[in-house]
């Protein structure tokens, strides 16, 4: 290995100068990245739903994730279908509840 090769895997594998092989670990694909929503871990903006509306929301999101839609949309996806689902169930709304 010529000086010039050895300084541009060292550049690009800095640990390979210290001996240690370092072998590139394949990122996995995005709807995999994202930690699936549960009844204990769920995003803030459903912090303040009824609890069947954020069980449902939480529901939605996670099949919209495993569809391959952004984590964002999914979420404001969700959030609208779980009330439209919950107002169909005939569940009370308070006034503020659509903000």
């Amino acid at each position: 290995m010529t000086g010039a090769n050895r300084d541009e895997l060292i550049q690009r594998n800095p640990c390979g100068s210290l001996g240690i092989k370092v072998t590139q670990i394949p990122m996995p694909n995005a709807r995999f990245s994202i930690m699936p929503w549960n009844a204990n871990y769920y995003p803030a903006s459903m912090k303040r739903l009824p609890l069947p509306v954020r069980s449902k929301a939480i529901e939605i999101a996670n099949a919209l994730l495993e569809q391959g839609h952004d984590e964002g949309k999914a979420i404001r996806m969700a959030i609208a279908a779980a009330k439209r689902w919950w107002a169909g169930q005939g569940g009370a709304l308070e006034e503020d509840f659509y903000h």
